[in-house]
């Protein structure tokens, strides 16, 4: 690939970043948790744009049509209930189990 076709390429999904961070739908649900996270917006248009290519690479490999359902942004409280919930042992068999056994260890309660 020459360096103006990527360079096309980097645009137009650039381009297409701040059109669908400025549209209601989940890719500015996506764009707007990332700035109220703290994100400055010019990097969250870019994490954004990233995040539209790396659709559009899957969509094309498997043949399949866009579904904005999979985009679920979760919340450090809503991973760490899900884990908590499923982890019930005492010896840690891995380092997730480890973290969360720190975690634990520190008093946090779901």
């Amino acid at each position: 690939m020459t360096q103006e076709i990527h360079d096309d390429l980097k645009n137009l999904f650039k381009s297409a970043a701040i059109s669908a961070s400025t549209r209601p739908g989940p890719l500015r649900d996506f764009y707007t948790a990332r700035v109220d996270s703290g994100m400055r917006p010019t990097m969250a248009r870019l994490t954004l744009a990233r995040k539209i290519a790396s659709i559009t690479l899957t969509m094309w490999k498997k043949g399949a049509s866009f579904d904005p359902n999979p985009i679920r942004i979760l919340t450090l409280q809503e991973m760490l209930d899900d884990l908590y919930g499923k982890t019930k042992m005492t010896v840690a068999s891995s380092e997730v189990r480890r973290l969360l056994q720190v975690i634990k260890a520190c008093g946090w309660k779901p």
